[in-house]
């Protein structure tokens, strides 16, 4: 599984907004599977975006897996209808839940309380990590990161 993160908007990369999506390389049914907490399959955004990343990828795979009897150059693409969010700011938990549970067969069953829950986890293992708070800015680096 590969997450992608989409860019968009302003001139520089510091003002620029993003979207976090997934995509699965399902070997089993000679497919990828594209992920989209957000957007759908006719979004034209998302379709040229994961359209450029799957070349990236095929091209990776013919360059280091030529000679292997699993080729993905002739694999279709399936949009998944995934839990949706509510919310533009979310897309990234969802990304990670699809990561984590998605097996290529069940489309995993979660919403917005489990992200809630998710968003807590992480707050917790990030300021709880030992490498992470000896850093001398940490404090300054969570207070202008969860404006």
């Amino acid at each position: 599984m590969f997450p992608f993160l989409q860019l968009w908007g302003g001139e520089s990369a510091k003002d620029r907004e993003g979207h976090w999506y997934t995509v699965s390389v399902n070997t089993n049914q000679r497919k990828f599977e594209i992920l989209d907490s957000l957007r759908g399959p006719n979004d034209e955004e998302l379709r040229l975006h994961s359209g450029e990343m799957l070349l990236n990828i095929k091209r990776a795979w013919r360059e280091h897996y030529a000679d292997t009897k699993m080729q993905i150059q002739d694999f279709t693409t399936e949009h998944i209808s995934v839990p949706m969010q509510d919310n533009i700011d979310d897309c990234g938990f969802y990304m990670l839940e699809f990561l984590k549970k998605w097996d290529g067969r069940v489309v995993p069953a979660f919403g917005p309380d489990e992200i809630v829950e998710t968003r807590k986890i992480i707050t917790h293992q990030l300021v709880t990590n030992q490498h992470f708070n000896e850093k001398k800015n940490a404090k300054e680096f969570i207070e202008q990161h969860s404006k």
